[in-house]
């Protein structure tokens, strides 16, 4: 039994994970900037483009903390932080 295959076979997987969601991420940041401000597509595309980046960011951290890429995993908690609070900024009541 080969333990470097098996490593090998579940990094495809979740690497395959960390780029679909990236290319979901891409796509629903392209059409919330194409969407009119503060209409129903781009509201709904913001929604999705945060999701998808947030699983994104948080698998190429677990990415880089498994591979010993501690680059790629720093980079993916500061993105999981720059993520939060832009949402929390729009989220947040008009006026405060």
């Amino acid at each position: 039994h080969n333990g470097r295959a098996d490593r090998i076979a579940l990094m495809s997987v979740e690497v395959v994970v960390h780029a679909g969601f990236g290319a979901l991420g891409l796509l629903s940041g392209m059409l919330a900037l194409w969407a009119r401000k503060g209409s129903p597509v781009h509201r709904r595309a913001g929604a999705v483009f945060f999701a998808v980046m947030t699983v994104t960011a948080a698998s190429g951290a677990y990415l880089g903390f498994k591979t010993a890429e501690l680059g790629n995993a720093i980079a993916g908690i500061v993105t999981i932080y720059l993520l939060t609070t832009s949402w929390m900024t729009v989220r947040r009541p008009e006026k405060q």
